[in-house]
């Protein structure tokens, strides 16, 4: 979310539930989750991955090889855990049989 380019406070309204927090807790608490070292690795990797956004590169084909590249950066990653990387392969499996 925040890597698309949505507001820190808006992303974490979105992932928790904060109905009873303060707009200023929100504020406070997404920007320390957001200072924490591993979320923003992962937001910097989210924003330089980001599928082509260029008009040349917007196609429907590519959008799809970004896709799957993806996918499968994900079931490779020492990273992911173990029930992310098996969501990823099912995904590309039946990716796969569908073309």
């Amino acid at each position: 979310m925040v890597a698309g380019g949505q507001e820190m406070a808006t992303a974490y309204r979105m992932a928790y539930n904060a109905s009873q927090m303060k707009q200023s807790s929100v504020r406070v608490e997404s920007s320390r989750l957001a200072a924490l070292p591993h979320v923003s690795a992962a937001i910097e990797w989210l924003r330089a991955n980001r599928p082509p956004q260029e008009i040349g590169m917007n196609m429907p084909a590519l959008r799809e090889r970004w896709l799957v590249e993806r996918l499968q950066q994900v079931a490779d990653s020492e990273y992911s855990p173990s029930r992310t990387k098996l969501g990823a392969l099912q995904t590309l499996a039946q990716y796969l049989k569908m073309i």
